[in-house]
Protein backbone atom coordinates (compact mmCIF):
# COMPACT_ATOMS: atom_id res chain seq x y z
CA UNK A 1 0.00 0.00 0.00
CA UNK A 2 2.64 2.49 1.15
CA UNK A 3 4.46 1.54 -2.63
CA UNK A 4 1.46 2.57 -4.42
CA UNK A 5 0.68 5.62 -2.35
CA UNK A 6 3.99 6.60 -2.98
CA UNK A 7 3.60 6.19 -7.03
CA UNK A 8 0.71 8.21 -6.97
CA UNK A 9 2.55 11.59 -4.86
CA UNK A 10 5.36 10.98 -7.88
CA UNK A 11 2.50 10.91 -10.62
CA UNK A 12 0.64 13.90 -9.40
CA UNK A 13 4.14 15.15 -8.61
CA UNK A 14 4.80 14.83 -12.21
CA UNK A 15 1.48 16.16 -13.36
CA UNK A 16 1.17 18.79 -11.46
CA UNK A 17 5.02 20.22 -12.64
CA UNK A 18 4.25 19.67 -16.16
CA UNK A 19 1.04 21.74 -15.78
CA UNK A 20 3.32 24.48 -14.18
CA UNK A 21 5.47 24.79 -17.04
CA UNK A 22 3.11 24.83 -20.00
CA UNK A 23 2.53 27.87 -21.94
CA UNK A 24 5.67 30.02 -20.44
CA UNK A 25 5.88 33.72 -21.34
CA UNK A 26 8.73 35.64 -22.58
CA UNK A 27 7.21 39.00 -23.01
CA UNK A 28 6.36 41.95 -21.03
CA UNK A 29 5.81 45.49 -20.96
CA UNK A 30 9.37 46.01 -19.94
CA UNK A 31 10.58 44.86 -23.69
CA UNK A 32 8.28 47.50 -25.21
CA UNK A 33 10.93 50.66 -24.92
CA UNK A 34 13.49 48.21 -26.57
CA UNK A 35 11.25 46.69 -29.26
CA UNK A 36 9.90 50.91 -29.64
CA UNK A 37 14.00 51.61 -30.28
CA UNK A 38 15.10 48.09 -31.86
CA UNK A 39 11.80 46.98 -33.85
CA UNK A 40 14.35 45.29 -36.56
CA UNK A 41 15.46 43.07 -33.85
CA UNK A 42 12.18 41.83 -32.82
CA UNK A 43 10.35 41.81 -35.97
CA UNK A 44 9.60 38.61 -36.59
CA UNK A 45 10.43 36.92 -32.89
CA UNK A 46 7.81 34.49 -31.23
CA UNK A 47 6.23 36.68 -28.06
CA UNK A 48 4.62 34.53 -25.22
CA UNK A 49 2.30 37.11 -22.73
CA UNK A 50 -0.67 37.71 -20.62
CA UNK A 51 -2.90 40.53 -20.97
CA UNK A 52 -6.15 41.90 -20.28
CA UNK A 53 -8.03 42.36 -23.31
CA UNK A 54 -9.12 46.74 -23.73
CA UNK A 55 -10.73 47.03 -26.77
CA UNK A 56 -12.05 45.08 -30.31
CA UNK A 57 -11.85 46.42 -33.49
CA UNK A 58 -12.34 45.04 -36.63
CA UNK A 59 -9.47 44.69 -38.28
CA UNK A 60 -8.07 43.45 -42.33
CA UNK A 61 -10.33 41.44 -43.71
CA UNK A 62 -13.03 41.69 -41.03
CA UNK A 63 -10.99 39.99 -38.55
CA UNK A 64 -10.57 41.51 -34.81
CA UNK A 65 -8.11 43.44 -33.92
CA UNK A 66 -7.49 43.47 -30.40
CA UNK A 67 -6.14 46.22 -28.03
CA UNK A 68 -4.28 44.42 -24.98
CA UNK A 69 -3.42 45.85 -21.91
CA UNK A 70 0.23 44.58 -21.05
CA UNK A 71 0.60 46.72 -17.35
CA UNK A 72 0.62 50.54 -17.86
CA UNK A 73 1.03 50.10 -21.84
CA UNK A 74 -0.38 48.29 -24.43
CA UNK A 75 -0.05 46.53 -27.77
CA UNK A 76 -2.22 45.61 -30.72
CA UNK A 77 -2.90 41.87 -31.52
CA UNK A 78 -3.95 41.02 -35.32
CA UNK A 79 -6.51 38.04 -34.64
CA UNK A 80 -6.49 35.21 -37.16
CA UNK A 81 -10.43 34.71 -36.66
CA UNK A 82 -12.61 35.09 -34.29
CA UNK A 83 -12.97 34.03 -30.85
CA UNK A 84 -16.39 33.86 -28.69
CA UNK A 85 -14.73 33.51 -25.34
CA UNK A 86 -12.38 37.01 -25.93
CA UNK A 87 -14.55 39.82 -24.61
CA UNK A 88 -13.12 43.14 -23.03
CA UNK A 89 -11.30 42.62 -19.74
CA UNK A 90 -10.63 39.29 -20.10
CA UNK A 91 -7.32 38.60 -19.55
CA UNK A 92 -5.50 36.34 -21.80
CA UNK A 93 -2.15 34.37 -22.71
CA UNK A 94 -0.81 34.51 -26.11
CA UNK A 95 1.34 33.80 -28.45
CA UNK A 96 2.14 35.26 -31.76
CA UNK A 97 4.82 36.85 -33.76
CA UNK A 98 5.52 40.37 -33.31
CA UNK A 99 5.86 42.75 -36.27
CA UNK A 100 6.30 46.02 -37.69
CA UNK A 101 3.19 47.72 -38.54
CA UNK A 102 1.71 47.97 -42.18
CA UNK A 103 0.55 51.48 -43.69
CA UNK A 104 -2.87 49.90 -44.14
CA UNK A 105 -5.87 51.70 -42.90
CA UNK A 106 -6.34 49.82 -39.30
CA UNK A 107 -2.74 50.53 -38.02
CA UNK A 108 -3.61 54.17 -39.18
CA UNK A 109 -6.89 54.30 -37.34
CA UNK A 110 -6.02 52.27 -34.26
CA UNK A 111 -2.38 51.69 -33.32
CA UNK A 112 -0.14 54.71 -32.73
CA UNK A 113 2.63 52.12 -32.63
CA UNK A 114 4.89 51.22 -35.20
CA UNK A 115 4.67 47.32 -34.68
CA UNK A 116 1.69 45.15 -33.62
CA UNK A 117 1.22 40.85 -32.70
CA UNK A 118 0.27 38.69 -34.98
CA UNK A 119 -1.51 35.85 -33.04
CA UNK A 120 -0.95 32.52 -33.34
CA UNK A 121 -2.89 31.00 -30.23
CA UNK A 122 -4.96 32.66 -27.19
CA UNK A 123 -5.51 30.55 -23.71
CA UNK A 124 -8.09 31.77 -21.59
CA UNK A 125 -7.29 30.00 -18.13
CA UNK A 126 -10.64 30.93 -16.59
CA UNK A 127 -12.56 29.33 -19.24
CA UNK A 128 -10.25 27.06 -20.03
CA UNK A 129 -10.79 27.36 -23.39
CA UNK A 130 -8.18 28.36 -25.87
CA UNK A 131 -7.49 28.50 -29.80
CA UNK A 132 -4.66 28.02 -32.19
CA UNK A 133 -4.19 29.34 -35.80
CA UNK A 134 -4.78 26.01 -37.38
CA UNK A 135 -1.46 25.79 -39.28
CA UNK A 136 0.17 26.36 -35.92
CA UNK A 137 -0.59 23.39 -34.20
CA UNK A 138 3.30 22.51 -33.80
CA UNK A 139 4.00 25.49 -32.16
CA UNK A 140 1.06 25.26 -30.18
CA UNK A 141 2.12 21.79 -28.91
CA UNK A 142 6.17 23.02 -27.92
CA UNK A 143 4.12 25.82 -26.03
CA UNK A 144 2.16 23.39 -24.36
CA UNK A 145 4.86 21.59 -23.37
CA UNK A 146 6.73 24.41 -22.27
CA UNK A 147 8.89 25.64 -24.97
CA UNK A 148 8.60 28.75 -26.63
CA UNK A 149 8.43 27.70 -30.07
CA UNK A 150 10.89 29.04 -32.70
CA UNK A 151 9.93 30.73 -35.61
CA UNK A 152 8.86 29.19 -38.79
CA UNK A 153 11.08 29.80 -41.62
Amino acid sequence: MRKILIVLLALLAICFSQVQNAFPTNFSSYALPDVEKNLDKWHGKVVAFEGVIAEIQTGNGGKPFYKVNLGKEFIWIGSFGEHEYIRVGRTQRILGYLAKAGNDENNKKYNSKRYFVLSIAFIDFEKQKGSVFPDAKDMFQQWANGKIPAPKK
